[in-house]
């Protein structure tokens, strides 16, 4: 149980002097508290380690309701949650940017961790549950139909050789940035409530940490990169959003994917 889990964690922090549960005083401070996990590390001290690494997980615990409930279509568990914190401090310790970068904290780090794990768990149901094939049935005429939010936006998936990334890849080379976008979020970004299609989904979903993590993913140039920052910042992001939906309906390069 959740209760459970904190008694743990708090137990396992209590080791740290002068730790409060519930206060953020300086002993409690997050960038302190990482930077006390890495002289522990340095001393090789795993006790310690493991207390200031439960501290963290205690200071973050608030966003286990928040993370849960804007995860809603992954039907996860608040355990699952845990774990995702849990593993948002190793990465932030693997990468420790604070360290090399000044301008940056150790609480910034471990925010873009957890922000990508959430990411890729949604990344990863999308790609198994739907992969590709929203195109052909759904955008002739779902969106007509139901604009915004539709329903029935997918047919049965039969084609296991599909490779999205490589679709995505052939876009980005045309300079087709948008519906690079499009594709890449439907197929591994939250843009669906209750497993309907939602435009506004999409278009919120296009945050600044998705874009870092697409533009990781396809290795972008610095032309595409100020292509993509230009759109995602664009007043008329939706407007353009639905248009390009519209387009890819009869787009040959999706529909041949289906005859392959």
């Amino acid at each position: 149980m959740l209760k459970d889990s904190y008694k743990l964690f708090v137990e396992s922090a209590m080791r740290i002097p002068n730790f409060k549960v519930g206060t953020k005083e300086e002993y409690n401070d997050i960038q302190t508290l990482a930077d006390s996990y890495l002289q522990a590390e340095a001393n090789n001290d795993k006790q310690m380690m493991e207390a200031y690494l439960s501290a963290l997980v205690v200071r973050y615990w608030y966003m286990i309701p928040y993370l849960h409930s804007k995860s809603e279509t992954l039907r996860l568990e608040h355990d699952d949650i845990i774990s995702w914190l849990y593993l948002a401090m190793i990465k932030a310790f693997e990468y420790r940017g604070w360290v090399t970068d000044k301008k940056t904290s150790a609480e910034k780090c471990i925010n873009r961790c957890i922000d990508s794990i959430r990411l890729n768990a949604f990344q990863e149901a999308n790609y198994d549950m739907r992969k590709i094939n929203y195109i052909t049935y759904s955008l002739d005429e779902s969106i007509e139909k139901f604009g915004d939010s539709s329903e029935g936006l997918f047919v049965e998936d039969n084609n296991d050789n599909f490779d999205v990334e490589q679709l995505v890849n052939t876009k980005l080379t045309k300079k087709d940035v948008l519906s690079a976008l499009i594709i890449d979020s439907i197929c591994f970004n939250d843009c669906f409530s209750k497993n309907n299609f939602s435009v506004n989904k999409l278009v919120s979903g296009l945050t600044s940490n998705y874009v870092k993590v697409f533009k990781d993913r396809y290795e972008t140039s610095n032309y595409i990169n100020k292509e993509i920052d230009d759109l995602v910042h664009s007043k008329e992001l939706k407007k353009k959003v639905k248009c390009k939906l519209n387009n890819l309906k009869n787009d040959k390069e999706i529909l041949a994917c289906f005859m392959m």
